[in-house]
């Protein structure tokens, strides 16, 4: 007897549905002992094993070629590596092993130059992110350090003139009045010493020609005698009053008396003739 695998509705029918039907039928015509009942369950158990298997084995996905043994020439080295050994640049697309990138990024940066992809005639320029993953840590350092040196010598630099200091900064609006973000005190961004008040560069630095660099700090408390500049009795920096009365606020959040340098508390007043003595004056 002939059994159809599926019903005329399109409806599968079980391996267990097959062998108790062709049980019954077999039963109707020949009663069967309970020996050839279970020689004959053991039969039927064999092949709804072997059915199962087949069934899971033709539903497995079939490898694929392309991704599991994929392999590309590197132009560099002339080797075949695997596509998880291969880097590709994200600004051109060029493909190329992932340690042959790696040694031309730390030549390149050995010898100071920009780090562009390895292809002739391409000016696609690398960047640290896209290599983080295989190039070694010392290396991605010193790129990094290269790149942030790259960008301050595109920048104008000033540094403070105070040996105790020598602070770096930035000079976006080209100042000649700064003031130091470190030790707070003023110097000419020009000229490069400490700041010499409405005398100009020219000025000062005919002042400071017969006794060199050395004598700019005393020349600066020149200056600042003559022009009855005053230190913050708190910080040491040296203050310049315009106008206004003599109670100052310093950057450093100190108040005092511009006339006599005694802490300010709300009480204190210096006589008029101290104050004459000692006023600014321009």
């Amino acid at each position: 007897m002939a059994v159809d695998a599926s019903s005329s509705h399109g409806s599968s029918l079980s391996v267990d549905d097959i062998y108790f039907s062709v049980l019954h039928e077999h039963q109707s015509v020949f009663p069967i002992s309970d020996e050839i009942f279970a020689e004959e369950l053991q039969l039927q158990e064999s092949i709804a094993s072997s059915l199962f298997t087949s069934t899971i084995m033709s539903n497995k996905p079939s490898p694929n070629p392309e991704s599991s043994g994929s392999t590309t020439l590197c132009t560099i080295c002339t080797d075949t590596k695997s596509a998880s050994e291969m880097f590709t640049s994200t600004g051109c697309s060029h493909t190329f092993c992932a340690d042959c990138i790696s040694k031309h990024i730390a030549a390149k940066l050995e010898d100071s130059m920009a780090v562009k992809c390895p292809e002739p005639k391409c000016a696609a320029v690398l960047e640290p992110e896209m290599c983080d993953s295989f190039v070694p840590k010392e290396v991605l350092e010193r790129w990094g350090d290269a790149l942030l040196k790259a960008m301050l010598l595109k920048w104008k630099m000033v540094y403070c003139p105070f040996k105790d200091c020598s602070a770096g900064m930035v000079d976006e609006e080209d100042m000649e009045a700064v003031e130091c973000p470190k030790c707070w005190r003023m110097f000419c961004a020009k000229c490069g010493v400490g700041w010499h008040g409405d005398m100009n560069c020219t000025e000062f630095q005919r002042l400071l020609k017969n006794g060199g660099v050395d004598r700019e700090e005393e020349m600066t408390m020149k200056l600042a005698d003559e022009r009855k500049w005053k230190r913050c009795p708190h910080c040491k920096i040296l203050v310049e009053k315009i106008e206004g009365c003599l109670h100052i606020t310093c950057r450093c959040g100190s108040e005092f008396c511009y006339c006599c340098g005694a802490k300010w508390n709300g009480h204190h007043a210096c006589p008029p003739s101290a104050y004459e003595r000692t006023a600014y004056r321009r």
